[in-house]
């Protein structure tokens, strides 16, 4: 699966399925999107927010414990085989996990959302 990657270098994260590539900043896996890229037309759309892309109200606690971890796929009878992503932050007592599914040279990027605790 060599096409997908996910990079994590210093507070850049870059996912990519060899079609589209997506650029976060890290911010201690708290992720706030910076770009979305079309990689065989050579267009990019910069994104232009400095806060995280999921916020919640009443939540202005720093993230700690930001995590990623990649797991390659195997295809199934009914699922093809791709690269998860999984993030994972905390803000306090609210634990966050987004799950990444990168599949090669698909031009979309599937994700899937995770709360557990409580928020303030």
């Amino acid at each position: 699966m060599t096409d997908c990657r996910a990079k994590l270098v210093g507070d850049r994260l870059v996912l990519s399925t060899g079609c589209t590539e997506y650029r976060f900043r890290w911010n201690e896996g708290h992720l706030i999107g910076e770009a979305i890229g079309e990689l065989a037309g050579d267009r990019t759309w910069e994104l232009t927010g400095d806060v995280a892309d999921c916020e919640f109200p009443g939540q202005n606690i720093a993230p700690s414990d930001g995590r990623l971890e990649l797991v390659e796929q195997e295809a199934t009878p009914i699922i093809p085989a791709h690269l998860r992503v999984m993030v994972t932050t905390r803000l306090k007592e609210l634990h966050i996990k987004r799950v990444f599914r990168l599949y090669p040279h698909c031009p979309g990027i599937g994700c899937d959302f995770y709360l557990r605790g409580k928020a303030e």
